[in-house]
């Protein structure tokens, strides 16, 4: 599983928590250190199909009590991110004034479910 030296052990520890083992071939963190924030970690993969079969397990780590609050995204390009930005402060708005419905987002659309 190991590969490249990470900085720290949370990937290895999320990833064996998901019943994986992939060899990552880059880690690091992004965005500049603050006191009391929680920087994202950026990690690469060797193989496309562990990326994909992380990514599938990645909902099982809601069910953690020590991963409950990390999350494992895809990557996106820019216009993605500007987008998925945008549908997220819709669905939050549509929360916060409708806090009786259930909306989540699906293929991209804001679905009430």
């Amino acid at each position: 599983m190991r590969g490249v030296s990470c900085f720290s052990k949370i990937p290895f520890e999320v990833m064996d928590s998901l019943n994986e083992k992939p060899v990552i071939s880059k880690c690091s963190r992004v965005v500049a250190a603050a006191d009391g924030k929680v920087r994202p970690v950026v990690v690469s993969l060797n193989s496309r199909e562990t990326l994909i079969s992380l990514l599938r397990k990645a909902r099982e780590l809601k069910t953690t009590t020590a991963y409950s609050k990390v999350f494992l995204e895809p990557d996106r390009t820019l216009e993605q991110r500007v987008e998925r930005k945008r549908t997220l402060k819709t669905l939050s708005e549509l929360r916060r004034s409708h806090p009786e419905g259930r909306y989540l987002i699906m293929g991209g659309v804001i679905q009430c479910v």
